[in-house]
């Protein structure tokens, strides 16, 4: 079984468990910071995400020129909400939230102002179950035999542990939140271990505290530089004009046009049948016909 407080969310990750456990589920995504924290906006045209082997990085970003657009929204808002007060009937209003639409199209932005500054804002969510620890400036997470250590920037963001702080129904998870002013970049790095490759999840803490690095001494530019613990530098260039983002894995460019998006040691995709691998058992879903069949 799978235990996740999320559905449609920009990447998740699944634990490892033991026989006895249900798997475990990370997300990730943009925020309206103080609005849920988990309801972000889906992956917007700034966000980039992307995996390389045991290292996954999460990034937002925000130009200025968003102000003028977020500002509009917020007037778009008003009228529709003017609209939907006025005392005609359903056709009378459908038409005119047609005419607001024309008029001024709906975008979204993660953004929000926060004491009369804009903030970008995205987040790690996790189960309340897990362990988490931090240790100088880095935080580790446990998650059955699955273990996550998270750098974040920039330095002056603001990083949450939301154990007590998310108000919901059925709040069974807790959130690891980022900002940063428009105009920067705001996320996280991720290298990923478990218990088959560490002796402990302390070990697994000691490695990375002695041989991983996140190097932010160009952040402002939109540059980081990740030494993971297996050695390897992994730099990413935000290339702010292109909203793009550029990675290289020990100076070799990765080329991700050719990526495939369901692919690795426990998972493919094949004739249109996904298959995931887990010890002995293979659990497929068959997308052949006009409905998905599970086996």
């Amino acid at each position: 079984m799978v235990n996740s407080g999320e559905q449609t969310v920009n990447w998740k990750l699944v634990s490892y468990p033991q026989e006895s456990e249900s798997a475990l589920v990370v997300t990730g995504g943009n925020s309206y910071l103080g609005n849920n924290h988990k309801n972000g906006i889906g992956k917007t045209s700034f966000d980039r995400y992307v995996q390389h082997r045991n290292i996954i990085s999460q990034i937002t970003y925000g130009p200025q020129e968003v102000k003028s657009e977020f500002r509009k929204q917020k007037f778009r808002s008003f009228l529709l909400n003017t609209i939907n007060k006025i005392p005609c009937g359903n056709t009378c209003k459908y038409q005119l939230r047609n005419k607001l639409s024309n008029f001024i199209p709906l975008v979204q932005y993660p953004v929000k102002k926060v004491n009369g500054k804009y903030k970008i804002s995205n987040y790690i969510s996790y189960p309340k179950q897990a362990k988490i620890v931090q240790r100088q400036g880095i935080y580790f997470l446990k998650l059955n035999q699955t273990y996550l250590a998270i750098f974040h920037f920039p330095n002056q963001a603001t990083l949450i542990h939301e154990s007590n702080k998310v108000k919901e129904k059925n709040n069974s998870r807790n959130y690891l939140e980022n900002t940063a002013p428009l105009g920067k970049i705001a996320g996280f790095i991720i290298e990923l271990g478990n218990k088959f490759d560490h002796q402990s999840f302390d070990d697994f803490q000691q490695k990375i505290l002695t041989n991983s690095k996140l190097d932010l001494t160009q952040n402002d530019r939109g540059k980081l530089t990740y030494f993971d613990s297996e050695g390897n530098k992994i730099a990413i260039n935000y290339q702010f004009s292109k909203s793009q983002a550029a990675w290289r894995v020990n100076n070799q460019k990765i080329n991700f046009n050719y990526a495939k998006l369901y692919q690795g040691d426990n998972l493919e995709i094949s004739d249109r049948v996904l298959r995931l691998k887990a010890n002995d058992s293979i659990y497929e879903i068959d997308y052949r016909d006009k409905l998905p069949i599970f086996k």
